[in-house]
């Protein structure tokens, strides 16, 4: 029996990460045929029933604690990091590691971030197959990140999740081996995606009809968009405004959907608070879905709606997948690799990351530039007007990602030893 851990799969408290992780381990178990033991390095036992729920037949998910756990998680700086090093011969008991998530080994998050994640994979495969599986890497800035990184990860295998990141991959360290094309994971359907009395279930608890209703995901990520978070609430506040006197959208509700949770930006106190600050008439037709319900039902509020405007990649994954459009508020280079070069899609991405002077326009009459509402309201007038040529394209290039992701899959198992 093969032993695979999947990295980055620490909760369902993301709905994205989520989905990248139930694929995977649902793709797995069928591969195998129920002969593989698939780990995950969730946060803790209780969540083992979640995730199995959300998964087809008996899927045996198991947690897997590095050793030296907590001394690791009490540790800081570069104690913290010499922990982590040296508990890599834990791993020798998998057949492969599979290293899920989408950007974490960029400058994004930190700048430290890329470079310790990558020494750690470096150690790591020493004793079992590593696997970086739909990543989007860089772009890198930092001069120790482009010396060491191409040296740290030029003997582990990396599938890119986007063609932007994989022609950097290959400009930036000179042709690499092991380098692969590959494609989003979200971009799959969820094991239980096409089970209608789920679909039925979420809609009906929140009175939402397909297509009269457009869903709009508020970013807990707040500082990758604007310093000021008063300005950012500012501007959410205005494009709600906006939509509801929208001539398109008159007569459609807005469901506000919390996509994180914990750790991730509790979004759903964020939604609490827009809310409380809305005029009467228009708190009417909000719907505020401020609960963390299981990844299943996001990707079906997703999916059913008109329309997406997100600040969260993977809900506009999500509604891509189910043949809907998004208009994708982007702060880094995935949205350009995944959105606009493999889904082909890049009219319905919005640039506003770290762009204070974007939403600081909010309210002004007089900027040049016009303000994010507005840029909002161009993009939703342009999809009303191109509606159904827009989501049979969308359905086309979704079915393509869908198709190169399990592709991606397939190629990865190759690696088990």
């Amino acid at each position: 029996m093969k032993k695979i851990l999947l990295q980055y799969f620490p909760s369902l408290d993301n709905y994205g990460t989520a989905m990248m992780g139930l694929v995977t381990a649902q793709f797995l178990s069928d591969h195998f045929g129920g002969d593989v033991e698939i780990h995950a390095d969730l946060n803790s036992d209780e969540i083992i029933p979640e995730v199995t729920g959300e998964l087809r037949g008996s899927v045996p998910v198991r947690r897997f604690t590095p050793p030296r756990h907590q001394q690791i998680q009490r540790s800081r700086g570069l104690l913290r990091v010499f922990r982590q090093l040296s508990a890599a011969k834990g791993y020798g008991e998998f057949d492969l590691v599979l290293v899920l998530a989408g950007d974490g080994i960029s400058e994004y998050y930190g700048r430290w971030n890329a470079l310790v994640k990558s020494l750690i994979f470096y150690f790591q495969r020493f004793h079992c197959p590593v696997v970086l599986v739909g990543q989007t890497l860089g772009p890198f800035h930092l001069f120790r990140n482009r010396l060491l990184l191409p040296r740290l990860l030029r003997r582990i295998p990396v599938f890119t999740r986007d063609q932007w990141s994989h022609d950097y991959l290959q400009e930036e360290w000179q042709g690499k081996q092991n380098l692969h094309q590959g494609a989003d994971l979200a971009f799959c359907d969820l094991p239980l995606q096409h089970d209608r009395s789920i679909e039925r279930e979420i809609l009906e608890r929140y009175h939402l009809v397909p297509d009269r209703y457009v869903t709009v995901i508020v970013s807990g990520l707040v500082k990758q968009y604007c310093t000021d978070r008063r300005v950012y609430f500012r501007n959410w506040h205005e494009i709600l405004c906006r939509l509801a006197v929208h001539p398109r959208l008159r007569e459609k509700q807005i469901c506000l959907l919390a996509h994180t949770f914990a750790n991730y930006g509790d979004e759903g106190a964020i939604i609490a608070e827009l809310v409380a600050g809305l005029p009467e008439d228009l708190r009417q037709r909000v719907v505020p879905v401020t609960e963390r319900m299981l990844p299943t039902r996001a990707r079906c509020v997703l999916g059913n709606g008109y329309l997406t405007i997100t600040g969260r990649m993977h809900a506009s994954i999500s509604t891509f997948q189910m043949g809907k459009p998004a208009i994708v508020l982007s702060y880094s280079k995935k949205y350009e690799g995944i959105i606009g070069r493999n889904l082909n899609r890049p009219d319905l991405i919005l640039e506003a990351g770290r762009n204070d002077a974007l939403w600081e326009n909010c309210g002004s009459a007089r900027s040049p530039d016009g303000t994010l509402a507005d840029r909002i309201d161009e993009k939703v007038r342009y999809i009303c007007e191109n509606y159904d040529r827009l989501t049979g394209e969308i359905r086309k290039e979704a079915a393509v990602q869908k198709q190169q992701a399990e592709s991606m899959l397939q190629q990865c198992v190759a690696f088990v030893r």
